[in-house]
C-alpha cells in the first residue's frame, strides 16, 4: 500500500487523509521494466523515465534496496524534469517520475517513431551482456560499445500528450536517451550513474531551460526522514571540505545531497529487514555547457568558446590539453568543458508537492513554489517527514536539434551509528563515494577496470552445493589498453585476466573467502605486495585476499561440503586481472555478485547423469594421467558424445615447458565447445581444469617427466640392401627440447630427394596417427622453440637439415636425438650403406610416462533421469518436526517454513488438521530434465499459511502424498 499521512488542509480547520499518490500510475502503462541487480543495489527502471518506484505491487511501492540481498528500501521513486519556455510563452514541464502520483509524463516511443500505441518490440530496454547492442538501423544515437560492467540504455519522449494533466500541461518536443552505468569493485558497488541526453525534436528553440533529477526517498519508514546538502554558507555555493571525524583527512565534495532517516533506527517491517540506516545521496556530475555567459565557471582561464578551441588551447594553454590525464583532449573532453553546474537543490515534504507545470518550473529554477521565494539551496532541514529533492541546472536555452546532458551519481553509504543524533554524525563515507564518482565521471568512464565476472550457476544438492562458472572472461581485452597506449604507456597489457576467487555468506552481507586460483603464466606476486597498488579496496577484506597468486592453474567449479539441508546460502565468484599501470603493479577485482542456493535432498526416482571417457588414440598402456567427469550442473548433461582431441604441443619459452593444446568438439554438431591450453612442469603431478561445458566439469590429471638420458630404448632396422644394424644406433637426449617429448615409437622411411641427397620421406607417429614434419626453424637462435618436428644436425648447436649430409651425425625427433655411430667396430661408412626404402623403427623410453599430445579421448554422456520407482515405497519426512518457532532456520518472525523432503518429482501434497479439514494443498513438480535448474529437487516447503494465506496455530496436521509412484500418509507437529 502506499504511505499514508495526515495533511492539515486549513481555511478554519479541517482534516481529511490522502494517499502518497493521488493518482497511481496504471500498470498498463509499463511497457519495459528492468530489475538491475548488479552490485550492492536493487532498483527497477522503466523506459517512461522512472526508476526505483515498484508498480509490479498494484498501487506501487518502494522498489529501490540497499545492499543487497537486504530487502532494506531507500528509494520509493525517482526520475528526470525537464523545463522550459515555449515559442509560445507557454511554461511547460515534463516529469520523468512525479512524486504526488508515482506517474511518468513521459513515454517510451521517440518522436521519430511515435505511434501512440507502442508495439514495437525494438521500444525497450537494452542492457547488457543479455540484450545489447541496441539495433543500430533504429537506434543510431544509441552506443555500441559498453563501458561498464553492467550497461542499461533505453529513449522515452514527451511525445505522448494523453500522459500529460489535462489542461494544465502538455508536450514541449524532447526525446531523452538515458544510458545508465554499473560497476561492482569495492569502490563503486554502492553507486550507479544516470545520463540523460535530452534533445531538442520541437523544431524551435527552447529558453530558458532547466534539467533536473527528483528523488523521492524513503529510508524505511518515510515519516521520519531527513536531507541534507553539501553548502559553504560563506561561499553560498554547494561546495567545500569534508573532513573525517578525526580532522585528519580531507575530501573536496560538490553538488552532493541525501536524505536519511533522523534517528537512526528502523524496526524489521516489509520496507527494512535489518541494520542500521545509511543515506541515500544523488552527486550531480554533469550539466549543461556554459559558453555563452561570458563566465570562467571552472576557474582554469579559459572564457565561453575558448573551452572548445583547439587551436586556441594548444597555442596559448598548452598546459590545460588534457589535464586530467585520461587521454582525451580538453576541446573534446566533457569533463573539463566549463558547465552550469548544479544551480539549484530543493526540499520538500509530501505535503507541499508541486502539482502544476507552473510550481514545478519554479521549483527547477530554485524556487520556493509555496512563496515565490528565490531560495536556490535548502541547507538547513530540522524537521523529520515524507521527504524529497529535486537537483537542477540552467536556464540555459537549447536550440532545434541540440542536446543537453545532464550525468547523476545514485549513491548509498553508512551514516552514523544506530540512534546517534544527525547533527553529529560522520559524512566521510557519503563524501569518500562522492570523490570515487566523480573520478570515474573525470575520466571519461574510462578507467583500469577489473574482468567480468563469470556467469555462476550454483547447483544445490544433499548436504552439497557446486559452484560452477564459464571462462568468457579470459579472452576479452582490457578496454583501457587503448587509453594507456595513447597515454604513452607501453607497460599496459592487453589481455591482464589473472585468476578467480570464491566467496561463502550466510547472509550475502558478509563474505568469507573460500578458494583462489590463477593463471598458471609465471606471474607470482603473494611475496611482493609491498609495492602492489590496490584500486578501490575494501577495507572489510584481508591484505591477503588481494595477493595470492601461486601460478597453479585455474579452476571452474567448487564443491563445498560444509552445508546442511534447509540452510540458505550466499555464494560469489569473482575474477581479477593482473597488469602494469606506467611500471606499476595493478590488480583489480570484479565486484561481489551473490547467488542464493539452499541444499537440499534430490528427489526420490532422481537419477544422476553419467558418463564414460574412452581412448581412441594413444598410449593406453604407458600414459601417466587420468580423468574425472563431475556433472556440476546435471540438468544441462544430454545423451551425447565428444571427441576430446590434444593437439600438436607448444613451447613455454620462458622456462622451457611444454603446454599442451586440447579442444572439445561436439561430434553431433561438429561444433569446438572448448579450447584449452594446458602449461605443464615435467616431472610435477598436476591437475588441469577445463571450462565448463554441457552441464559438466572435465578434470584432467597428470604426471610425464623427462627421459632423462634415454628418450629412445629400442631400435629396429629393416634393409632393403646392406648389412648395416640396429647396433649402428644409440639414443642422447636434448633437454633444451624435452617439452616436446611424447614417449611415442616413430617410423622412419628413407628416401631420396630429386637433387639426389638422402632424406627422410616419412617420419611417423605410430603411436599417435600423425606424420612428423621437417622444421627449418627447429633449433633457431639455439632455443628449440621449434622442437616439435625432425631434423638431421652434425652438432646439437649447428643448423638443421633436411638432407643427410656427411658430417650429420644427428637425427632429431620430438624430445631426443638418435645418434649414428661413428668407428668402433661398427662400419664408420653406415650412412653410405643406408638406401631408399630402409625402414627405421624408434621405440621411446616409456619408463617416465607418455604425453597427451595428438592423443583422442570419446566423451559419451547421458542425461538425467526420473526413474519410475518399480519396487520402491515413498519414504517422505517433514523437517523440522516438530516445527518450533525458534528453529535455526528461521531468520525472521516474517519468514516461516518447513519442509517435505524425499519427495518423488511429481506429486500433490494435502495437508489436514486433527479435524480433517484441508489446510494447504501444494503442487510439487520438478522439471523434466534440461528445462530448469532442479532447485527443489526431492524438496518442497511450506510457508505455515493456508489456503487463504492466513498463518496456521500450533497442533499435529496430516500430511498426504499423491503420485503415481505410490501414495502415503505421515503426521507432524507445529508449535509456535
Amino acid at each position: 500500500m502506499f504511505k499514508k499521512l495526515l495533511f492539515i488542509f486549513s481555511l478554519l480547520a479541517f482534516a481529511f487523509l490522502f494517499a502518497k499518490s493521488l493518482n497511481p500510475p496504471s500498470a498498463k502503462k509499463i511497457f519495459d521494466m528492468l530489475w538491475i541487480e548488479y552490485n550492492r543495489w536493487r532498483y527497477p527502471l522503466y523506459n517512461d523515465g522512472r526508476f526505483g518506484i515498484d508498480v509490479t505491487t498494484g498501487t506501487g511501492e518502494a522498489g529501490g534496496s540497499w545492499p543487497r540481498p537486504l530487502k532494506n528500501f531507500y528509494i520509493f521513486g525517482a526520475g528526470i524534469w525537464i523545463g522550459a519556455i515555449n515559442s509560445q510563452g507557454e511554461t511547460l514541464v515534463s516529469c520523468g517520475y512525479d512524486p504526488n502520483s508515482g506517474s511518468s509524463e513521459l513515454w517510451p516511443e521517440i518522436y521519430s517513431r511515435y505511434t501512440g500505441t507502442p508495439s514495437d518490440p525494438a521500444d525497450c530496454i537494452y542492457h547488457f551482456p543479455d540484450k545489447w547492442p541496441p539495433p543500430k538501423d533504429k537506434f543510431p544515437m544509441a552506443p555500441q560499445d559498453t563501458i561498464s560492467g553492467k550497461d542499461v540504455w533505453c529513449c522515452f519522449s514527451d511525445a505522448h500528450a494523453p500522459q500529460h494533466k489535462p489542461g494544465d500541461t502538455k508536450p514541449m518536443g524532447v526525446d531523452v536517451y538515458l544510458t545508465a552505468y554499473h560497476w561492482n569493485l569495492p569502490s563503486t558497488r554502492d553507486i550507479f550513474f544516470l545520463k540523460y541526453d535530452v534533445k531538442n525534436v520541437s523544431g524551435d528553440t527552447l529558453r530558458n531551460m532547466y534539467i533536473g533529477v527528483v528523488l523521492d526517498a524513503d529510508v524505511g519508514a518515510y515519516s521520519d526522514d531527513m536531507m541534507a546538502m553539501v553548502y559553504d554558507a560563506a561561499t553560498r555555493r554547494p561546495r567545500k571540505y569534508v573532513y573525517n571525524q578525526a580532522k585528519t583527512d580531507s575530501i573536496f565534495v560538490d553538488n552532493l545531497a541525501w536524505i536519511y532517516d533522523s534517528d537512526n533506527r528502523e524496526n524489521p517491517s516489509t520496507k527494512w529487514e535489518k541494520g542500521t540506516p545509511g543515506a541515500v545521496a544523488y552527486d550531480f556530475l554533469q550539466s549543461p555547457y556554459a559558453l555563452w555567459d561570458g563566465i570562467d565557471n571552472d576557474g582554469d582561464g579559459l572564457i565561453d568558446f575558448q573551452e572548445v578551441d583547439s587551436a586556441y588551447i594548444v597555442n596559448n594553454r598548452p598546459d590545460l590539453i588534457d589535464s586530467d590525464d585520461d587521454g582525451f583532449p580538453a576541446w573534446r573532453d566533457f569533463s573539463e568543458i566549463e558547465q552550469l553546474g548544479m544551480t539549484s537543490c530543493k526540499r520538500w515534504p509530501i505535503e507541499n508537492d508541486p502539482r502544476t507545470d507552473v510550481e514545478k518550473y519554479l521549483v527547477l529554477a530554485g524556487y520556493d513554489h509555496t512563496t515565490r521565494e528565490y531560495k536556490p539551496y535548502d541547507y538547513i532541514d530540522e524537521t523529520p517527514a515524507d521527504k524529497r529533492f529535486l537537483q537542477s541546472s540552467g536556464p540555459f536555452n537549447l536550440p532545434p536539434d541540440s542536446i543537453a546532458t545532464l550525468v547523476v551519481a545514485v549513491i548509498a553509504a553508512k551514516y552514523g551509528e544506530e540512534g546517534q543524533p544527525y547533527n553529529q554524525r560522520d559524512t566521510w563515507d557519503l563524501a569518500r563515494a562522492s570523490a570515487e564518482a566523480q573520478r570515474c565521471y573525470d575520466k571519461n568512464w574510462l578507467l583500469p577496470a577489473p574482468p567480468f565476472p563469470p556467469i555462476v550457476t550454483a547447483m544445490p544438492q544433499d548436504n552439497r552445493v557446486i559452484l560452477s562458472w564459464d571462462n568468457r572472461m579470459e579472452k576479452i581485452p582490457d578496454p583501457y589498453y587503448k587509453i594507456a597506449r595513447m597515454t604513452g604507456d607501453t607497460t599496459y597489457r592487453e589481455y591482464d585476466f589473472e585468476g578467480y576467487k570464491v566467496y561463502k555468506s550466510l547472509d550475502g552481507i558478509e563474505w568469507e573467502l573460500k578458494a583462489i586460483c590463477d593463471l598458471k603464466n609465471n606471474i607470482k606476486y603473494a611475496d611482493t605486495f609491498k609495492t602492489i597498488k590496490i584500486i578501490g579496496k575494501d577495507t572489510t577484506y584481508s591484505e591477503s585476499i588481494f595477493v595470492w597468486a601461486n601460478d597453479k592453474g585455474t579452476f571452474y567449479y567448487y564443491v563445498d561440503d560444509s552445508v546442511i539441508n534447509g540452510q540458505t546460502y550466499y555464494y560469489a565468484v569473482t575474477a581479477f586481472d593482473y597488469n602494469k599501470q606506467r611500471g606499476e603493479i595493478l590488480i583489480l577485482e570484479s565486484g561481489i555478485q551473490g547467488i542464493e542456493v539452499t541444499p537440499r535432498r534430490e528427489a526420490g526416482n532422481y537419477q544422476a547423469p553419467k558418463g564414460e571417457i574412452k581412448m581412441l588414440t594413444g598410449d593406453s598402456l604407458n600414459n601417466k594421467f587420468k580423468f574425472d567427469l563431475l556433472f556440476t550442473v546435471p540438468y544441462l548433461a544430454k545423451n551425447k558424445e565428444y571427441l576430446l582431441t590434444f593437439l600438436d604441443p607448444i613451447c613455454d619459452s620462458a622456462n622451457k615447458q611444454p603446454i599442451y593444446q586440447a579442444l572439445i568438439t561436439d561430434t553431433t554438431y561438429s561444433e569446438t565447445l572448448i579450447t584449452y591450453n594446458l602449461p605443464y612442469t615435467l616431472g610435477k603431478n598436476e591437475k588441469f581444469y577445463f571450462p565448463f561445458f554441457d552441464g559438466m566439469n572435465l578434470t584432467f590429471t597428470m604426471k610425464l617427466d623427462t627421459a632423462k638420458a634415454e628418450p629412445f630404448v629400442a631400435f629396429e632396422i629393416k634393409n632393403v640392401n646392406g648389412s648395416y644394424s640396429e647396433e649402428s644406433l644409440k639414443a642422447k637426449e636434448c633437454p633444451e627440447a624435452s617439452w616436446a617429448f611424447r614417449g611415442s615409437d616413430y617410423r622412419l622411411i628413407w628416401g631420396r630427394k630429386p637433387e639426389g641427397g638422402l632424406t627422410l620421406a616419412e617420419v611417423y607417429d605410430l603411436t599417435n596417427g600423425v606424420k612428423v614434419e621437417y622444421n627449418p626453424l627447429f633449433n633457431q637462435g639455439r632455443y628449440y622453440n621449434y622442437g616439435n618436428c625432425w631434423a638431421f644436425q652434425s652438432g646439437r648447436t649447428t643448423p638443421p637439415s633436411d638432407t643427410l649430409r656427411d658430417n650429420e651425425i644427428f637425427i632429431y625427433l620430438p624430445g631426443g636425438y638418435v645418434q649414428i655411430r661413428k668407428g668402433g667396430a661398427i662400419n664408420p661408412q653406415i650412412k653410405q650403406m643406408i638406401q631408399p626404402g630402409d625402414t627405421w623403427y624408434i621405440y621411446s623410453n616409456k619408463l617416465y610416462g607418455t604425453a597427451p599430445s595428438y592423443n583422442k579421448f570419446k566423451i559419451t554422456t547421458t542425461g538425467m533421469e526420473f526413474t519410475d520407482m518399480a519396487g520402491q515405497k515413498l519414504n517422505v519426512k517433514v523437517v523440522p518436526n516438530p516445527y518450533i518457532i525458534t528453529n535455526k532456520w528461521e531468520k525472521t518472525t516474517l519468514s516461516r517454513r518447513l519442509q517435505f523432503v524425499n519427495l518423488p518429482n511429481e506429486c500433490t501434497i494435502r495437508i489436514f488438521n486433527l479435524a480433517g479439514d484441508l489446510v494447504k494443498i501444494i503442487e510439487h513438480k520438478e522439471s523434466e530434465k534440461g528445462t530448469n535448474n532442479n532447485k527443489f529437487g526431492g524438496t518442497e516447503e511450506w510457508n505455515l499459511l493456508n489456503q487463504h494465506d492466513q498463518k496456521v496455530s500450533s497442533g499435529v496436521y496430516i500430511f498426504h502424498i499423491d503420485s503415481k509412484y505410490g501414495k502415503q500418509i505421515g503426521k507432524f507437529a507445529i508449535i509456535m
